[in-house]
């Protein structure tokens, strides 16, 4: 399920590059041809800043609190605001809105490898690691066969809404099913 979920993450981090000439045309920004300056700059700094600082503060939140709980908290928190994406009319919003979904979506890289220790014992973390690095390019894949799938079929919309509410079922399997470990916390 966290290799699930991670792929939706990976999914709402790269899916613009399916988006971006229906998104520029429909929101009225650039050229339409999915490389202007806007588009750079919501897959560049809109993208980065909010990424590092959201690694951080997830690292620190999972030491202190229930890195389930959390995990579920920033699945939700990454969704909701890529979805809305979908309805987004003016650029400011798509900015606003991905830079909430990528600082949501950067703690995984915290929260998930911490409960993937919790959970194997030191002989058998490298490989539950290794498998959680799966998700990168299953979601990667998932941007080019369904985002391009949704945007050919319907509109950049529809795949943006998609992308961000597949995973809103999967959060809600590991707030039942995944347990928090018990560990010393400092």
């Amino acid at each position: 399920m966290i290799v699930l979920s991670y792929s939706s993450n990976q999914l709402n981090r790269y899916i613009l590059t399916s988006v971006a000439e229906g998104m520029e045309r429909s929101v009225g920004f650039g050229d339409g041809s999915g490389e202007s300056f806007e588009y750079s700059m919501l897959t560049g700094p809109i993208t980065t800043l909010p990424y590092c600082s959201g690694v951080v503060v997830a690292g620190h939140l999972a030491d202190k609190f229930n890195k389930v709980h959390l995990l579920v908290i920033m699945v939700i928190g990454w969704c909701l605001p890529h979805a809305a994406m979908a309805f987004a009319q003016e650029y400011w919003q798509l900015a606003l809105l991905r830079a909430i979904s990528i600082f949501m979506s950067a703690g995984y890289v915290s929260v998930g490898p911490a409960i993937i220790a919790d959970y194997f014992p030191e002989r058998h973390r490298g490989l539950a690691i290794g498998i959680f690095g799966w998700a990168q390019p299953i979601g990667q894949g998932l941007v080019f066969g369904m985002g391009n799938g949704l945007v050919s079929s319907y509109n950049y919309r529809v795949a943006l809404f998609v992308a961000g509410v597949w995973a809103i079922p999967v959060a809600i399997v590991i707030l039942f099913t995944v347990r928090e470990k018990s560990t010393t916390r400092a």
